[in-house]
């Protein structure tokens, strides 16, 4: 496959896995001014449902459709990213995978590596980076003191090949890395396990060289959904409410404090990933989350996975 194409109209996409997420990823795929090739999952009865709505192919198998595409998105489970990832690029195919980029660090970095060496896009699917709500606290966010994640959620039945960590904090830590812009010089963190045999509520503290702390909590055992970000710097506090759309602003002034709230709305946060994913192809440009941002966070992720194993077998052997 020739890289970059010339105009969005001339690349022809296809979309491997289309489960829970993978058909919302088939639906935009479908909308857009793509050539839309097809879809692949294992399900092959699945495939053949979501390809029959759109008016695509269902391939039977994977590689029959990475020969007919320039690029595709991958929306499989975390554990199988790194071996269909790999197969695409190797078959001259630019990649969005869904986050995490890949179960661990190394398998991640592999993942970066083969596609700089065939100058491919490696971007990551980490939707919150292109949530409204998130670019305009991209805009207001100047050297962070202290900031505050809180997600929680009910457990979906899904992503279990992963921990809470890498399955939902992975958003929140990309975001405070992109945030702070540096990497934490020091981790702290809790967790337990509670529905499945992996962390399911994670603690962790971070501290990072210029003196900004994070604190962030993840659970896929809560019974309320919260999606919230917290955000101290000097003289501003910002309060973001991903589940409720509203973003707060608390400036500090001469004669006191002003408050500022309002209600943020945009495109749906996976179309915008679509769009810049494909302006990466056509236009030769880094996308929002490479492949080296998506490692990062799970490099990151992994030192806090390490951090709760040492923790838990010093309880247990004390």
């Amino acid at each position: 496959m020739d890289s970059p194409n010339n105009t969005i109209g001339s690349v022809k996409i296809g979309v491997i896995g289309v489960g829970h997420l993978g058909k919302h990823h088939a639906r935009i795929a479908a909308q857009s001014s793509l050539q839309f090739a097809g879809v692949y999952d294992t399900d092959t009865n699945r495939a053949r449902e979501i390809a029959g709505k759109w008016n695509v192919h269902a391939y039977s198998d994977m590689h029959s459709l990475l020969g007919d595409v320039d690029a595709v998105i991958i929306a499989t489970p975390a554990s199988t990213h790194h071996q269909i990832a790999s197969t695409a690029l190797n078959n001259g195919c630019h990649c969005l995978v869904e986050k995490p980029l890949a179960a661990d660090y190394s398998s991640a970095d592999d993942l970066v590596r083969l596609a700089d060496s065939k100058s491919l896009v490696l971007a990551v699917g980490h939707s919150e980076r292109f949530n409204a709500l998130i670019e305009k606290a991209d805009g207001l966010v100047q050297n962070p003191l202290y900031i505050e994640a809180t997600r929680l959620g009910s457990f979906p039945g899904r992503g279990a090949d992963v921990d809470v960590v890498k399955d939902l904090m992975v958003h929140d830590l990309e975001i405070i890395l992109n945030w702070v812009g540096d990497y934490p010089s020091d981790v702290k963190a809790v967790g337990v396990a509670v529905i499945t045999t992996t962390v399911d509520i994670a603690n962790v503290r971070l501290e990072f060289p210029h003196g900004a702390v994070a604190n962030l909590t993840a659970s896929r055992a809560s019974f309320s959904p919260v999606r919230a970000i917290r955000l101290f710097q000097h003289g501003t506090y910002i309060s973001v409410d991903l589940k409720g759309g509203t973003i707060r602003q608390v400036h500090k002034t001469e004669t006191g404090l002003e408050v500022n709230e309002e209600r943020v709305e945009g495109p749906e946060p996976l179309q915008i990933e679509h769009e810049d994913f494909i302006s990466a192809v056509t236009g030769g440009i880094a996308p929002r989350v490479s492949g080296k941002e998506g490692a990062r966070a799970i490099k990151l992720a992994e030192e806090i996975t390490t951090e709760i194993s040492d923790r838990l077998r010093a309880v247990s052997t004390s």
